[in-house]
């Protein structure tokens, strides 16, 4: 039987348009809530809500969006790029970017063994990426 998901396809862009048409051709739009760009307030409730957050950034040097996904529970399918696998550690699983059939074996992946990782051991990874340790690794630094 198939899994009732829900896609929320949250910001927008250029493919917005193809990606919506794409969906009609294919009968999914019920499947699908488009918010556009949405607040951080509704980001963290889209985040908390949902069991896998998808991260397909072509372009992405900092990371933290995966870092906030994590924090909230989601299982991560995250795209090789940039910044992203250095926050996503081992917690995520990845896929190659503007590979569609790499994304979708992650996705499966994520949908047949979601990833539980140990609370301790995800919050002292995510530690490290917080304003507060980056600022004292700084400061300590420069103490030296």
């Amino acid at each position: 039987s198939e899994l009732p998901l829900k896609l929320v396809i949250a910001g927008g862009g250029p493919d917005e348009a193809s990606l919506k048409q794409q969906a009609e051709n294919l009968k999914i739009n019920q499947l699908i809530l488009w918010p556009g760009m949405i607040d951080q307030p509704s980001l963290v409730t889209f985040m908390h809500s949902s069991s896998i957050m998808v991260v397909p950034s072509r372009m992405e040097p900092m990371g933290m969006v995966v870092a906030e996904g994590l924090a909230a529970g989601c299982t991560m399918v995250v795209a090789r790029q940039g910044g992203l696998p250095e926050v996503g550690g081992s917690f995520c699983h990845y896929f190659e970017p503007d590979n569609a059939a790499d994304l979708c074996r992650a996705l499966q992946e994520a949908l047949t063994c979601p990833m539980r990782p140990d609370p301790a051991a995800l919050q002292q990874h995510l530690q490290q990426f917080t304003v507060e340790y980056s600022v004292g690794q700084v400061v300590g630094m420069l103490g030296s």
